[in-house]
């Protein structure tokens, strides 16, 4: 009887994933709020990450928030840490910027730092780094380089500097 049971409860278990299959179904949510003074202050959000199962792979849709309160982009990754899809991404005070082009988790993309400035930009390709990938840290001048292959860092990377 037990046997029969088990069995039940494994050809419905099997029945319930094969139906979940390329349909998206709620699994959990994950909040992280701006610490102050020590403290998680509850009025300003820093990550709120949904988890879908698609009946084969988890799906993480992740919105960022500015200290400020002003969410700072939407993105969908695999369960791998890979981007998938870069939904939107603002400024500080709400304005859409310009995130570059991503289909499918292969793409260009650009990424922001809190003030508005260009920070790096590079190509991905099924969700992982690969080529030259550019750094921005002086007013928009490329100060740095690095190479990546398939998501791997190749060498410490090229210096090329820039003082206009």
């Amino acid at each position: 009887m037990k046997l029969k049971i088990t069995l039940c409860i494994i050809i419905m278990f099997g029945f319930l994933l094969s139906s979940c299959r390329g349909k998206e179904v709620f699994q959990y949510n994950q909040k992280e709020y701006w610490r102050v003074n020590g403290n998680d202050d509850s009025t300003k959000m820093k990550d709120n990450i949904d988890v879908y199962f698609d009946g084969v792979d988890s799906l993480l849709y992740w919105r960022s928030f500015y200290k400020n309160g002003q969410m700072r982009s939407r993105v969908k990754f695999d369960d791998n840490s890979r981007i998938l899809k870069i939904y939107e991404v603002y400024d500080t005070s709400g304005v859409k910027v310009n995130f570059g082009h991503l289909r499918n988790g292969t793409g260009y993309i650009y990424r922001w730092d809190d003030k508005g400035r260009l920070e790096e930009s590079g190509n991905l390709v099924d969700g992982k780094r690969n080529g030259w990938w550019r750094n921005y840290p002086y007013k928009g001048y490329v100060l740095d380089s690095t190479y990546y292959d398939m998501g791997k860092m190749d060498g410490m990377g090229d210096f090329e500097f820039c003082f206009y």
